[in-house]
């Protein structure tokens, strides 16, 4: 049996919604690895702005023994 003849081939894999998607997730994926590998070696996480702690405050779970 012929791939190219089956139905999945001719009806998924060759669809232009299937090949667009695919050439977008490739060209999405080229463009935020350099950060995404950045963020993974620097060992860092992106902060949210008000997601900080102030400066002088406690932490809760780990409390200051002296």
């Amino acid at each position: 049996m012929d791939f190219y003849s089956m139905w999945i081939y001719r009806y998924v894999l060759n669809a232009p919604w299937f090949v667009w998607g695919f050439v977008w997730t490739i060209f999405a994926l080229n463009l935020l690895m350099p950060l995404l590998l950045w963020l993974t070696i620097a060992g860092r996480r992106i902060r949210m702005p008000g997601s900080s702690k102030k400066p002088g405050t406690q932490n809760e779970t780990h409390p200051d023994p002296g």
